[in-house]
């Protein structure tokens, strides 16, 4: 496997990762869990959404690629926002 070890050293560092093999281990747990997250968010909007508990009105939703208050352009990968 070839791997960009700046990556690689960049990934262990987030990770707090001792060896080359736990930190690919952690990166590919992420990877699954980002993707059921994702999913799950999917399955939480096609039903509906959520309820405000405390009775407050639910404010407009960003324009697609956009913060609610911020005038910044959100990049958009795989499915999720990025800041």
């Amino acid at each position: 496997m070839d791997i960009d070890v700046a990556k690689l050293a960049r990934a262990r560092a987030v990770l707090g990762t001792a060896t080359d093999t736990e930190t690919v281990d952690q990166a590919l747990d992420l990877v699954s869990f980002r993707h059921e997250h994702a999913a799950a968010l999917e399955r939480l909007a096609a039903a509906g959404g959520l309820v405000d508990g405390f009775g407050r009105e639910a404010a407009p939703a960003a324009a697609p690629g956009r913060v609610e208050g911020d005038d910044r352009v959100v990049r958009r990968k795989a499915g999720r926002a990025r800041s």
